[in-house]
């Protein structure tokens, strides 16, 4: 038991050393200015990751279910490392997508495979009620590591401009130990049949469990993920957008730092802003505030506007918790890393069809019309399927009253 219990400080190191990146403060400089990248490029790049981590989300997910939730982060981990030393040998646009393609399919293991294994340790110790709480510390010390990276990433760059990557590398080889020593803990699942006999039957039965009898389900992944691509797209204009205001590239680092503060903060008090606020309510203030930054930044260039940009990534911060509770708590446990990595399945798939549109526009005309494109994107999805999930959870909770 005390084995056990020793998964959830290790997936909160987990989760910081995945978050250590260090490199991400100046990557759109690295790829734009030091590698003559265009802009529809760096998307490119983003799209193939989103396109690989969307191949393998399901999959990837229904393989940490079926062989275990360790196994498949091992591999992850290992995938981690070889995209790592892409990136740093290979300086080319052909390097550049490998190393991405090893990133997707590293990050799609980890994406249900981790927030499974947290939630099915605490249901082994009969803690599973408390699932938020430590669901939020995950992405509290996350967003911190990724803070004191970017604080250390700005400024390495200043003094070389792939002193990042080589700390990179090495970081990613830290997690691919770190995961070996996690405590397996097995799912309720106990089917014989192959896996690949099962995978289409399962598939199926998952489908049906979060888009047909649990429809509230459904739609909240489908809203996370529209808030996903928001947020992510985002993040690849900022540093040109900042760039574009002559910021030296030491503040991009501290700036980089403020960001997943923020975003750590709103995380690690999500069970508190949750049963202060209500799901609904917070939810609501999430689409606001990003489709009202997006359309501000559209505007016009000014330093202030970093204000907005704080505060984007703080509702990108609380929002992850949020979701993954309410999914926890409505899907049996052999599906849950499955069900789980929908969130990135519909982030992915929107981020794989717009992004390369964003970048084009950004090319073509300018920054800020990149901006107005995910304005007018987070807006339109997002009220459609905030105002579904609002709709069939209250069904939802008027079935579970009868």
């Amino acid at each position: 038991m005390q084995n056990l219990k020793s998964n959830i400080w290790k997936l909160y190191c987990v989760h910081g050393i995945r978050f250590f990146l260090i490199t991400m403060p100046v990557m759109a400089i690295y790829f734009h200015h030091y590698f003559g990248l265009s802009y529809l490029q760096i998307f490119l790049t983003q799209a193939v990751f989103s396109l690989f981590l969307l191949l393998g989300a399901l999959p990837g997910g229904y393989f940490c279910d079926k062989v275990g939730r360790k196994t498949g982060m091992i591999l992850g981990a290992g995938l981690w490392v070889m995209g790592n030393a892409f990136m740093l040998f290979w300086h080319q646009f052909s390097g550049f997508i490998t190393a991405e393609v090893f990133w997707g399919i590293s990050h799609a293991l980890f994406s249900g495979a981790q927030p499974a294994l947290l939630f099915d340790t605490l249901k082994q110790l009969k803690n599973e009620g408390a699932y938020l709480h430590y669901e939020g510390r995950v992405e509290f010390y996350g967003r911190c590591s990724e803070a004191v990276a970017a604080l250390l990433g700005g400024f390495a760059a200043m003094i070389s401009i792939m002193a990042p990557f080589w700390v990179s590398l090495i970081v990613s080889l830290s997690l691919f130990f770190m995961v070996l020593t996690l405590v397996e803990v097995k799912s309720d699942s106990e089917a014989k049949a192959p896996f690949l006999a099962r995978y289409k039957t399962d598939i199926k039965t998952i489908v049906d469990c979060v888009f047909v009898k649990q429809k509230a389900v459904g739609w909240l992944l489908i809203f996370s993920g529209t808030i996903g691509l928001a947020t992510l797209s985002s993040i690849w204009l900022y540093q040109p957008y900042f760039y574009d205001l002559h910021v030296n590239l030491g503040w991009f680092g501290v700036g980089w730092a403020l960001i997943n503060l923020c975003a750590a903060c709103t995380a690690r008090y999500a069970d508190w802003l949750e049963a202060t606020f209500g799901l609904n309510l917070l939810l609501s203030i999430i689409l606001c505030g990003v489709v009202m930054s997006s359309f501000f930044l559209a505007s016009t260039y000014s330093i202030w506007f970093f204000v907005l940009v704080l505060f984007t990534q703080a509702l990108r911060g609380l929002k992850l918790p949020l979701v993954f509770n309410f999914v926890n708590q409505r899907v049996p446990s052999e599906f849950r890393a499955t069900a789980l990595s929908f969130d990135a399945f519909f982030m992915r798939i929107l981020f794989v069809i717009f992004c390369p549109l964003i970048g084009y526009i950004a090319d073509k005309n300018n920054i800020l019309s990149a901006f107005l494109v995910i304005a007018i994107v987070a807006f339109v999805s997002g009220l459609m399927s905030l105002g579904m999930f609002f709709y069939r959870s209250k069904n939802m909770q008027a079935v579970e009253k009868n």
